[in-house]
């Protein structure tokens, strides 16, 4: 059955076995669209720079020997940073919201593209069930602006607060054809001046690029228990396996402009059931 709607009540076992049926549908489906859970994983999870791991102890040992010391605890503190600001909205009964914040560029507005199908749109699609289900209302800021504006990761996110509320619960992060390379300092700015907002805020920057494990990669250890990580698309898209470089080398760029299919699907998820030409649009990755 439906959740009742939320006014101000709690989180009841009923609802909490609800929430938790929609999360495993949500796995299932992605589970299923990618191939397999391993596939799933690899191109998902793994395709930021600090893995999530739910399961991981405060302390593992031979983790530590392979990667240094307290590098088990870090895995530990980011998962765990997330739970709980997720729990938090989960069990306070004034809350009929929980909020993401996004600040970028065109890519994160959604420009040359449908807003429907813009990242933050989809995003509230799949995940909003899980939130319903608590009697919750799931609700994407998206501040993304074009970089006509002269605004740039250099400037912007000091404005992170005006741009959307200060009250969100997790802000994402993407300027990524400004940046140009090792942008450490501006994403060690906004996790600090986050963490001064009323929820403090996890941040998660996106960047359609290649992984770069220097800066970031201090950061995710450094700030793992604010939370913070960096998702790279193009890492999770080679994490599943599809050989790009071989069609490259015969003249096929799955990265070049308008080329439709990244490799593993010719379309989005909903794209199968619209129109011919709605498909190929959906298709296209870059």
């Amino acid at each position: 059955a439906a959740a009742t709607p939320r006014r101000g009540g709690t989180l009841t076992p009923a609802r909490l076995l609800a929430v938790r049926a929609e999360s495993v549908r949500i796995v299932s489906l992605l589970d299923s669209y990618y191939g397999s859970p391993d596939r799933a994983a690899d191109m998902l999870v793994r395709s930021f720079v600090g893995e999530w791991d739910f399961d991981a102890p405060v302390s593992d040992p031979d983790v530590d020997r392979v990667y240094g010391p307290g590098r088990s605890g870090q895995t530990h503190d980011r998962a765990a940073r997330l739970v709980d600001t997720m729990a938090r909205a989960l069990v306070d009964p004034g809350r009929t919201e929980f909020v993401i914040g996004g600040i970028g560029s065109s890519i994160m507005a959604g420009h040359d593209n449908c807003r429907y199908d813009n990242f933050p749109s989809q995003m509230t699609r799949l995940f909003g069930p899980v939130w319903s289900a608590a009697g919750m209302d799931l609700v994407y800021q998206n501040a993304g602006m074009g970089g006509s504006c002269g605004d740039s990761h250099l400037n912007q996110h000091w404005c992170h607060a005006a741009l959307v509320s200060p009250d969100v619960d997790v802000l994402h992060y993407e300027w990524t054809v400004f940046e140009h390379g090792p942008a450490g300092a501006t994403h060690e700015d906004l996790i600090r001046w986050t963490s001064r907002l009323g929820r403090s805020p996890p941040v998660h920057v996106f960047n359609t690029g290649e992984r770069a494990d220097g800066e970031d990669y201090m950061l995710v250890g450094r700030y793992a228990r604010q939370g913070y990580n960096a998702f790279y698309m193009k890492r999770g898209l080679a994490n599943g396996g599809h050989d790009y470089e071989s069609e490259r080398a015969v003249g096929l760029d799955r990265f070049g402009w308008g080329v439709v299919g990244d490799g593993y699907h010719n379309t989005t998820r909903y794209g199968e059931d619209e129109t011919e030409d709605r498909r190929e649009s959906l298709g296209v990755l870059m």
